[in-house]
């Protein structure tokens, strides 16, 4: 009888040993442990110690083989343990950590995850995760699907062997074109992202290398008969002009004028330009440089003004007041942003560029492109009749970035404030001289970050975007002038400056 007890005792010990064998209670998330430390502070006990660290003061005096409770200053304690190893991956875990901006789609009547995966170039699998969705789920008309991951943020890109850009993820900076003239005694390198109408052109002038002939002391230049300051450097000259929007496409004449050479030796070298009347002790060259044709985009707007049949109630005499004090304002602050930019655009400070650049905007997204033509046509009814005004015809020259209310906002070079205030149409303005005539423009800010009279570099923190004076919504419209002239801003990204 007892040895059969003791058979029995026996087999429940092993069968319990093997429920609760060693290992089991660490869990199958993890390999092993490792001990955590701690190295005792000026005032501290190990009361305090315990709780800070989830334990008890037993624990420790065990752990540390303590026979007190008196530790000193700088003394190395283990209270606890941590896991390490391999973790499971948990059902949260596996789910897809979304980065960034999300882009969302609304779900319309007919739409598949296959046709939404190849309209956002992603796959069905990617866009169920995005999403959570269940194996066996159906879509819903009206749902909102998460499309993708727009990374904000700025990354460093070299353009040249002297010029670095910060652009956001996602926006690739076009390479610039390049032109090589030669003259006497020096060469010519233009750059542009398009030689064609609307883009920003980078001069440089610098030595030839042929034996013999001699780099003039001093050059005058001129493009499409207006001058172009150049800015003396340690590798010669250089400088920016503007391809116009509306020049005609078709060769234009780039005429510098250099002072002549002074030796014989020099002066028997034969010339490849075509000459033209110099002034006495100089000689001029003449280039053409060929302008292509950009395609700009045109948009209609239709405005009803109404039914000029139907009476019309009488305004309030109170109404009418405030309407008269508003467009005085109105008038009185157009008047003010008139006068100042008059004032802005007639500062020619110098050259102010140094070798970086910066996109304005750490997401680029274009809402509104570069001289776009905008045309309003109003019409109204008037003796059952439809009758059409003669349409409004409006250029936009600035370029619109996607910005929500209160995003940030960057300058694109280096410079000097010469405007931060409030506009009329521009709303909270901040105009950056850069030098020689060439200056920035960023528009309908909802807060200023600089003030007037301050330098600032390139991709530094100007303002926020807002929806301040003329504007439909939240965004960034960014101007670039060449001495009055706008072209396209972000063409700027693509020339390689230098000082």
């Amino acid at each position: 009888m007892v040895s059969r007890l003791s058979r029995l005792f026996l087999t429940g010990c092993a069968a319990f040993a093997l429920v609760v064998a060693p290992g089991s209670f660490s869990g199958p998330a993890y390999a092993e442990t490792a001990p955590v430390y701690h190295v005792v502070k000026s005032g501290e006990t190990l009361s305090h110690i315990a709780v800070r660290f989830r334990t008890t003061v037993p624990r420790i005096k065990k752990w540390n083989r303590l026979s007190g409770d008196v530790v000193r200053v700088g003394q190395k304690l283990k209270v606890g343990f941590r896991k390490i190893g391999n973790k499971k991956k948990s059902r949260k875990s596996a789910s897809v950590q979304v980065k960034g901006k999300r882009r969302y789609y609304l779900v319309r009547r007919g739409d598949t995850l296959g046709h939404i995966a190849r309209r956002h170039r992603t796959s069905v699998a990617t866009l169920r995760k995005l999403n959570r969705m269940k194996p066996k789920q159906v879509l819903q008309a009206g749902q909102r699907l998460v499309v993708g991951v727009q990374r904000v943020g700025f990354a460093w890109k070299k353009i040249g062997p002297h010029t670095n850009v910060q652009i956001p993820y996602g926006y690739s900076v076009p390479r610039a074109a390049k032109r090589s003239l030669h003259g006497f005694g020096f060469r010519v390198d233009l750059y542009a992202r398009r030689f064609a109408q609307g883009h920003a052109l980078y001069i440089e002038v610098l030595p030839n290398k042929k034996k013999g002939q001699a780099f003039p002391k001093s050059f005058t230049l001129r493009f499409a008969d207006a001058k172009v300051p150049l800015t003396k450097t340690t590798f010669g000259y250089s400088g920016i002009a503007a391809i116009s929007a509306f020049m005609k496409p078709g060769r234009h004449p780039l005429i510098i004028t250099a002072a002549a050479p002074a030796t014989a030796k020099t002066q028997a070298v034969k010339q490849p330009a075509t000459k033209a009347k110099p002034s006495p002790g100089t000689r001029a060259y003449t280039f053409q440089l060929h302008v292509a044709d950009t395609k700009y985009k045109s948009h209609t707007r239709r405005v009803y003004l109404g039914d000029y049949d139907k009476p019309r109630p009488p305004v309030d005499p109170e109404v009418q007041r405030k309407r008269k004090e508003r467009a005085e304002k109105v008038r009185k602050l157009v008047k003010a942003s008139t006068v100042k930019k008059t004032r802005v655009f007639r500062i020619r400070s110098q050259n102010q560029f140094g070798s970086r650049l910066s996109h304005p905007r750490s997401l680029h997204k274009i809402t509104s492109p570069y001289n776009t033509k905008r045309i309003t046509v109003r019409y109204y009814k008037k003796g059952g009749k439809k009758h059409t005004e003669k349409p409004r015809s409006v250029y936009h020259h600035g370029l619109d970035l996607r910005g929500r209310w209160g995003d940030p906002i960057y300058s694109m070079a280096d410079g000097t404030v010469v405007c931060a205030r409030l506009m009329h149409y521009e709303g909270n303005f901040t105009m950056i001289d850069h030098g020689n005539g060439i200056f920035t423009g960023y528009m309908h800010q909802s807060k200023f970050h600089v003030r007037e009279g301050q330098k600032v570099k390139a991709g530094q923190l100007i303002g926020k975007s807002g929806a301040t004076g003329r504007a439909r919504g939240a965004h960034l419209h960014l101007n670039l002038w060449i001495r009055g002239t706008p072209v396209e801003p972000l063409s700027l990204l693509s020339l390689p400056l230098r000082k």
